[in-house]
Protein backbone atom coordinates (compact mmCIF):
# COMPACT_ATOMS: atom_id res chain seq x y z
CA UNK A 1 0.00 0.00 0.00
CA UNK A 2 1.36 3.43 -0.90
CA UNK A 3 1.81 6.66 1.24
CA UNK A 4 -0.67 8.47 -1.15
CA UNK A 5 -3.27 5.31 -0.97
CA UNK A 6 -3.21 5.57 2.63
CA UNK A 7 -3.37 9.27 2.43
CA UNK A 8 -6.82 9.01 0.65
CA UNK A 9 -8.01 6.70 2.88
CA UNK A 10 -7.42 8.99 6.34
CA UNK A 11 -9.19 11.53 4.03
CA UNK A 12 -5.46 13.77 4.71
CA UNK A 13 -3.07 15.01 2.21
CA UNK A 14 0.30 12.43 1.45
CA UNK A 15 2.42 15.41 3.48
CA UNK A 16 0.97 15.52 6.43
CA UNK A 17 1.08 11.23 6.62
CA UNK A 18 4.76 11.31 5.31
CA UNK A 19 5.49 14.48 8.43
CA UNK A 20 4.30 11.43 10.98
CA UNK A 21 5.63 8.58 9.57
CA UNK A 22 9.23 10.64 9.47
CA UNK A 23 8.78 12.10 12.97
CA UNK A 24 8.56 15.61 11.89
CA UNK A 25 4.79 16.24 12.58
CA UNK A 26 5.90 18.93 15.42
CA UNK A 27 7.97 20.87 13.37
CA UNK A 28 5.26 20.89 10.52
CA UNK A 29 2.36 22.09 13.03
CA UNK A 30 0.42 19.00 12.58
CA UNK A 31 -2.26 18.93 15.86
CA UNK A 32 -1.03 15.68 18.34
CA UNK A 33 -4.72 14.78 17.59
CA UNK A 34 -4.29 14.57 14.08
CA UNK A 35 -0.58 12.31 14.42
CA UNK A 36 -2.33 10.22 16.53
CA UNK A 37 -4.71 9.15 14.53
CA UNK A 38 -2.21 8.45 11.35
CA UNK A 39 0.27 6.36 14.05
CA UNK A 40 -3.13 4.58 15.39
CA UNK A 41 -3.96 3.80 11.55
CA UNK A 42 -0.27 2.92 10.53
CA UNK A 43 -0.87 0.18 13.25
CA UNK A 44 -3.90 -1.56 12.17
CA UNK A 45 -2.28 -1.64 8.69
CA UNK A 46 1.02 -3.09 10.19
CA UNK A 47 3.18 -0.56 8.58
CA UNK A 48 6.64 0.14 9.79
CA UNK A 49 8.93 2.62 7.78
CA UNK A 50 12.08 1.70 5.93
CA UNK A 51 14.70 1.30 8.57
CA UNK A 52 17.60 1.87 5.86
CA UNK A 53 15.71 4.88 3.99
CA UNK A 54 15.31 6.49 7.06
CA UNK A 55 18.96 6.48 7.86
CA UNK A 56 20.04 7.47 4.99
CA UNK A 57 17.77 10.50 5.47
CA UNK A 58 19.80 10.83 8.55
CA UNK A 59 23.62 10.32 7.30
CA UNK A 60 24.25 12.61 4.81
CA UNK A 61 27.64 10.21 3.72
CA UNK A 62 25.39 7.34 3.46
CA UNK A 63 25.41 4.13 5.73
CA UNK A 64 28.56 1.77 6.97
CA UNK A 65 29.08 -1.59 6.28
CA UNK A 66 31.01 -4.49 7.76
CA UNK A 67 31.44 -7.35 5.43
CA UNK A 68 32.44 -10.54 7.54
CA UNK A 69 34.01 -13.41 5.53
CA UNK A 70 37.14 -13.90 7.80
CA UNK A 71 37.26 -16.35 10.73
CA UNK A 72 35.37 -15.99 13.30
CA UNK A 73 37.67 -16.78 16.03
CA UNK A 74 41.24 -15.34 16.99
CA UNK A 75 42.49 -11.65 15.66
CA UNK A 76 39.44 -11.49 12.91
CA UNK A 77 36.62 -12.34 15.35
CA UNK A 78 39.03 -9.44 17.91
CA UNK A 79 38.87 -6.61 14.89
CA UNK A 80 34.91 -7.62 13.84
CA UNK A 81 34.31 -6.81 17.92
CA UNK A 82 36.25 -3.92 17.84
CA UNK A 83 34.91 -2.30 14.90
CA UNK A 84 31.38 -2.81 15.43
CA UNK A 85 32.29 -1.05 19.19
CA UNK A 86 33.97 2.12 17.27
CA UNK A 87 31.42 2.39 13.98
CA UNK A 88 28.10 1.43 15.49
CA UNK A 89 25.76 3.19 17.88
CA UNK A 90 25.42 6.67 16.58
CA UNK A 91 22.53 8.51 14.65
CA UNK A 92 24.91 10.12 12.42
CA UNK A 93 26.85 7.10 11.41
CA UNK A 94 24.16 4.12 11.09
CA UNK A 95 25.73 0.67 9.59
CA UNK A 96 24.84 -2.46 8.28
CA UNK A 97 26.73 -5.91 8.66
CA UNK A 98 26.48 -8.88 7.15
CA UNK A 99 28.30 -12.50 7.06
CA UNK A 100 29.73 -13.91 4.23
CA UNK A 101 31.42 -16.71 3.10
CA UNK A 102 34.92 -15.79 1.33
CA UNK A 103 33.45 -17.14 -2.40
CA UNK A 104 30.50 -15.14 -1.58
CA UNK A 105 31.82 -11.75 -1.45
CA UNK A 106 30.33 -10.57 -4.32
CA UNK A 107 26.69 -11.07 -3.46
CA UNK A 108 27.85 -9.49 -0.16
CA UNK A 109 29.04 -6.13 -2.02
CA UNK A 110 26.19 -5.91 -4.00
CA UNK A 111 23.81 -6.11 -1.33
CA UNK A 112 25.65 -3.51 0.37
CA UNK A 113 25.30 -1.25 -2.57
CA UNK A 114 21.39 -2.08 -3.14
CA UNK A 115 21.10 -1.32 0.88
CA UNK A 116 22.55 2.49 0.25
CA UNK A 117 26.19 1.40 1.92
CA UNK A 118 28.99 4.14 1.22
CA UNK A 119 31.94 2.62 2.75
CA UNK A 120 32.38 -0.90 3.45
CA UNK A 121 34.94 -2.59 5.66
CA UNK A 122 36.13 -6.21 4.29
CA UNK A 123 37.44 -8.44 7.39
CA UNK A 124 38.30 -11.18 4.87
CA UNK A 125 41.27 -13.78 4.88
CA UNK A 126 42.98 -14.91 1.59
CA UNK A 127 43.52 -13.37 -2.20
CA UNK A 128 41.02 -10.37 -2.28
CA UNK A 129 42.56 -9.65 -5.98
CA UNK A 130 40.40 -12.89 -6.71
CA UNK A 131 37.37 -11.76 -6.16
CA UNK A 132 37.65 -8.09 -7.13
CA UNK A 133 40.36 -8.12 -10.15
CA UNK A 134 39.65 -8.81 -13.49
CA UNK A 135 35.87 -9.01 -13.28
CA UNK A 136 34.09 -6.57 -14.57
CA UNK A 137 30.38 -7.26 -12.46
CA UNK A 138 32.72 -6.65 -9.10
CA UNK A 139 35.09 -3.44 -10.37
CA UNK A 140 31.70 -1.51 -11.71
CA UNK A 141 30.58 -1.50 -8.23
CA UNK A 142 34.11 0.25 -6.70
CA UNK A 143 33.06 3.19 -8.56
CA UNK A 144 29.93 3.52 -5.97
CA UNK A 145 31.40 2.63 -2.46
CA UNK A 146 34.71 3.19 -0.63
CA UNK A 147 36.27 0.16 0.01
CA UNK A 148 38.65 -0.98 2.65
CA UNK A 149 39.94 -4.55 3.31
CA UNK A 150 41.01 -5.62 6.35
CA UNK A 151 43.51 -8.39 7.19
CA UNK A 152 45.40 -7.73 3.77
CA UNK A 153 48.51 -9.85 3.94
CA UNK A 154 51.37 -7.77 2.07
CA UNK A 155 53.68 -9.50 -0.42
CA UNK A 156 56.56 -8.43 -2.79
CA UNK A 157 54.84 -10.82 -5.42
CA UNK A 158 50.29 -9.80 -4.91
CA UNK A 159 48.88 -6.90 -6.69
CA UNK A 160 48.45 -4.17 -4.69
CA UNK A 161 48.37 -1.56 -7.09
CA UNK A 162 45.86 -3.80 -9.08
CA UNK A 163 43.74 -2.79 -6.07
CA UNK A 164 44.78 0.42 -4.86
CA UNK A 165 44.81 2.29 -8.27
CA UNK A 166 41.01 1.49 -7.89
CA UNK A 167 40.78 3.59 -4.81
CA UNK A 168 40.98 0.69 -2.64
CA UNK A 169 42.01 0.32 0.50
CA UNK A 170 44.28 -1.88 1.72
CA UNK A 171 45.09 -2.70 5.66
CA UNK A 172 47.03 -5.42 6.82
CA UNK A 173 50.32 -6.51 7.72
CA UNK A 174 53.89 -8.16 6.00
CA UNK A 175 53.70 -11.64 7.19
CA UNK A 176 57.19 -12.69 5.88
CA UNK A 177 58.52 -9.98 7.42
CA UNK A 178 57.32 -11.23 10.49
CA UNK A 179 58.31 -14.36 10.39
CA UNK A 180 62.02 -13.20 9.33
CA UNK A 181 62.23 -11.70 12.64
CA UNK A 182 60.91 -14.86 14.08
CA UNK A 183 63.16 -16.29 12.22
CA UNK A 184 66.62 -14.55 13.07
CA UNK A 185 65.66 -14.92 16.59
CA UNK A 186 65.20 -18.47 16.43
CA UNK A 187 68.72 -18.80 14.57
CA UNK A 188 70.06 -16.51 17.09
CA UNK A 189 69.00 -19.21 20.36
CA UNK A 190 71.33 -21.79 17.96
CA UNK A 191 68.16 -23.50 16.45
CA UNK A 192 69.20 -25.05 12.84
CA UNK A 193 66.00 -26.92 12.10
CA UNK A 194 62.40 -25.57 12.39
CA UNK A 195 59.37 -28.15 12.19
CA UNK A 196 56.37 -26.70 10.18
CA UNK A 197 53.82 -29.17 10.50
CA UNK A 198 51.34 -27.44 7.87
CA UNK A 199 54.61 -27.61 5.20
CA UNK A 200 53.73 -30.23 2.85
CA UNK A 201 50.05 -28.31 1.86
CA UNK A 202 51.70 -25.35 1.39
CA UNK A 203 48.99 -23.03 1.88
CA UNK A 204 48.41 -19.83 1.21
CA UNK A 205 49.69 -18.34 4.97
CA UNK A 206 52.60 -21.34 4.73
CA UNK A 207 53.98 -19.47 2.11
CA UNK A 208 54.98 -16.49 4.08
CA UNK A 209 56.50 -18.93 7.14
CA UNK A 210 58.39 -21.24 4.71
CA UNK A 211 60.14 -17.37 2.81
CA UNK A 212 60.51 -15.94 6.71
CA UNK A 213 62.59 -19.07 7.87
CA UNK A 214 64.36 -19.54 4.69
CA UNK A 215 65.10 -15.63 4.40
CA UNK A 216 67.78 -16.50 7.49
CA UNK A 217 69.11 -19.71 6.64
CA UNK A 218 66.55 -22.00 8.49
CA UNK A 219 66.56 -25.34 7.61
CA UNK A 220 62.90 -26.68 8.00
CA UNK A 221 61.03 -30.23 8.51
CA UNK A 222 57.70 -30.93 7.98
CA UNK A 223 55.26 -33.87 8.98
CA UNK A 224 54.75 -36.25 6.07
CA UNK A 225 51.15 -38.00 5.91
CA UNK A 226 49.55 -35.31 8.83
CA UNK A 227 45.98 -34.39 7.47
CA UNK A 228 44.31 -32.31 9.75
CA UNK A 229 40.97 -33.72 11.63
CA UNK A 230 39.40 -30.34 11.68
CA UNK A 231 39.15 -30.47 15.44
CA UNK A 232 42.56 -28.59 17.30
CA UNK A 233 42.57 -31.33 20.70
CA UNK A 234 42.61 -34.46 17.98
CA UNK A 235 45.28 -32.64 15.54
CA UNK A 236 47.59 -31.98 18.94
CA UNK A 237 47.41 -35.39 19.88
CA UNK A 238 48.07 -36.60 16.09
CA UNK A 239 50.71 -34.69 16.10
CA UNK A 240 52.67 -35.72 19.26
CA UNK A 241 54.66 -38.83 17.10
CA UNK A 242 55.46 -36.69 14.13
CA UNK A 243 56.54 -34.44 16.51
CA UNK A 244 59.22 -36.95 17.92
CA UNK A 245 60.48 -38.37 15.09
CA UNK A 246 61.28 -35.00 13.71
CA UNK A 247 63.15 -34.56 16.28
CA UNK A 248 65.20 -37.61 16.30
CA UNK A 249 65.54 -37.73 12.25
CA UNK A 250 65.46 -33.79 11.15
CA UNK A 251 67.07 -32.51 14.55
CA UNK A 252 64.06 -30.34 14.71
CA UNK A 253 63.89 -28.30 17.79
CA UNK A 254 61.16 -25.37 17.10
CA UNK A 255 57.56 -26.11 15.71
CA UNK A 256 56.06 -23.02 14.59
CA UNK A 257 52.19 -23.39 14.29
CA UNK A 258 49.72 -21.28 12.59
CA UNK A 259 47.83 -20.40 15.44
CA UNK A 260 48.33 -19.21 19.12
CA UNK A 261 45.30 -22.16 19.47
CA UNK A 262 47.00 -24.60 17.41
CA UNK A 263 50.50 -23.86 19.82
CA UNK A 264 48.54 -23.74 23.08
CA UNK A 265 46.80 -27.68 22.24
CA UNK A 266 50.32 -28.87 21.02
CA UNK A 267 51.89 -27.73 23.84
CA UNK A 268 49.63 -29.37 26.20
CA UNK A 269 49.83 -32.91 24.18
CA UNK A 270 53.72 -32.86 24.26
CA UNK A 271 53.48 -31.99 27.85
CA UNK A 272 51.06 -35.18 28.62
CA UNK A 273 53.90 -37.43 26.85
CA UNK A 274 56.62 -36.34 28.70
CA UNK A 275 58.24 -34.18 26.30
CA UNK A 276 58.89 -30.80 27.45
CA UNK A 277 58.82 -27.47 26.48
CA UNK A 278 60.85 -25.67 25.66
CA UNK A 279 63.54 -28.02 27.57
CA UNK A 280 63.37 -30.37 24.66
CA UNK A 281 61.50 -28.45 21.97
CA UNK A 282 60.25 -25.04 21.62
CA UNK A 283 57.50 -24.32 20.23
CA UNK A 284 55.54 -20.45 19.02
CA UNK A 285 52.18 -19.47 17.71
CA UNK A 286 50.82 -16.77 15.55
CA UNK A 287 48.19 -13.99 16.28
CA UNK A 288 48.96 -12.77 19.91
CA UNK A 289 45.82 -13.31 21.61
CA UNK A 290 45.73 -12.67 25.55
CA UNK A 291 45.46 -16.16 26.64
CA UNK A 292 48.70 -16.92 25.37
CA UNK A 293 50.70 -15.20 28.26
CA UNK A 294 48.70 -17.35 31.11
CA UNK A 295 49.98 -20.72 29.54
CA UNK A 296 52.43 -22.64 31.19
CA UNK A 297 54.92 -22.42 29.63
CA UNK A 298 54.06 -18.92 28.26
CA UNK A 299 53.58 -18.83 24.95
CA UNK A 300 56.28 -17.02 22.49
CA UNK A 301 54.17 -15.64 19.47
CA UNK A 302 53.98 -13.37 16.20
CA UNK A 303 50.91 -10.72 17.52
CA UNK A 304 48.48 -8.95 14.99
CA UNK A 305 48.26 -5.16 15.68
CA UNK A 306 44.56 -5.28 15.54
CA UNK A 307 43.81 -2.20 17.53
CA UNK A 308 46.64 -0.32 15.33
CA UNK A 309 44.47 -1.81 12.58
CA UNK A 310 41.41 -0.98 13.48
CA UNK A 311 42.52 2.56 14.55
CA UNK A 312 43.47 3.20 10.30
CA UNK A 313 40.76 1.53 9.25
CA UNK A 314 38.02 3.94 11.30
CA UNK A 315 40.50 7.09 10.15
CA UNK A 316 40.05 6.27 6.89
CA UNK A 317 36.07 6.11 7.25
CA UNK A 318 36.29 9.53 8.76
CA UNK A 319 38.22 10.56 5.69
CA UNK A 320 41.61 10.86 7.41
CA UNK A 321 43.52 8.89 5.19
CA UNK A 322 44.80 10.03 1.92
CA UNK A 323 47.12 7.21 0.66
CA UNK A 324 45.87 3.57 0.29
CA UNK A 325 48.14 1.04 1.41
CA UNK A 326 48.49 0.72 5.06
CA UNK A 327 51.24 -2.03 6.47
CA UNK A 328 51.79 -2.69 9.61
CA UNK A 329 54.32 -4.84 11.25
CA UNK A 330 53.80 -8.02 13.44
CA UNK A 331 54.98 -7.74 17.19
CA UNK A 332 57.62 -10.98 18.12
CA UNK A 333 56.07 -11.25 21.90
CA UNK A 334 58.82 -13.65 22.92
CA UNK A 335 57.92 -15.93 26.59
CA UNK A 336 58.65 -19.05 27.90
CA UNK A 337 58.04 -21.41 25.37
CA UNK A 338 60.95 -20.56 23.23
CA UNK A 339 64.07 -21.12 24.58
CA UNK A 340 67.91 -21.74 23.54
CA UNK A 341 68.15 -24.99 21.21
CA UNK A 342 68.92 -28.15 23.45
CA UNK A 343 72.19 -29.66 22.94
CA UNK A 344 71.52 -33.06 22.34
CA UNK A 345 68.73 -35.46 21.90
CA UNK A 346 68.44 -39.52 23.53
CA UNK A 347 66.44 -41.72 21.43
CA UNK A 348 63.37 -40.92 23.30
CA UNK A 349 63.32 -37.84 21.99
CA UNK A 350 64.53 -36.16 25.19
CA UNK A 351 67.42 -34.03 25.94
CA UNK A 352 70.63 -35.05 27.61
CA UNK A 353 71.38 -31.43 28.45
CA UNK A 354 69.57 -28.31 27.41
CA UNK A 355 71.71 -25.13 27.77
CA UNK A 356 67.99 -23.16 28.82
CA UNK A 357 68.86 -20.26 31.19
CA UNK A 358 65.36 -19.83 32.61
CA UNK A 359 65.71 -15.76 31.55
CA UNK A 360 62.71 -14.70 29.86
CA UNK A 361 63.09 -12.59 26.71
CA UNK A 362 60.24 -9.81 25.93
CA UNK A 363 60.21 -8.79 22.29
CA UNK A 364 59.99 -5.11 21.85
CA UNK A 365 56.96 -3.28 19.96
CA UNK A 366 57.10 -3.22 16.15
CA UNK A 367 53.81 -2.29 15.88
CA UNK A 368 54.93 0.86 13.33
CA UNK A 369 53.15 1.21 9.61
CA UNK A 370 53.68 2.95 6.48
Amino acid sequence: MTLAEMAEELGLSARTVSSVVNGKAKERRISKATAERVRQYLDLKGFVPSLNATRMRKSPDGLIGILHSGGLAGHQAKAFEMLLDRLDGTADRPMEVRLVRQDRFPEGLRDMVARGVSKVVWIQRGHPERELLGRDDITGFLGRVQLIIQNFLFSRSRNEHGLTSRGVHLVGVDRQKGYEVLASRIAALGHRCVLLPQLDSYGFATRFMVGGMRAVGIRLASCPGFVSKGDLALDAEALVEPVMRSMQQDGATVVCMGSDDSAAHLMGALLRRGIRVPGDISVTGFEGLEFGASLVPALTTLSMPVAAMVERVCNIVAGEAKRHRHCFDLELVERDSLGPAPRRLSRSGRTRASSRSGKRHTGSERAGNE
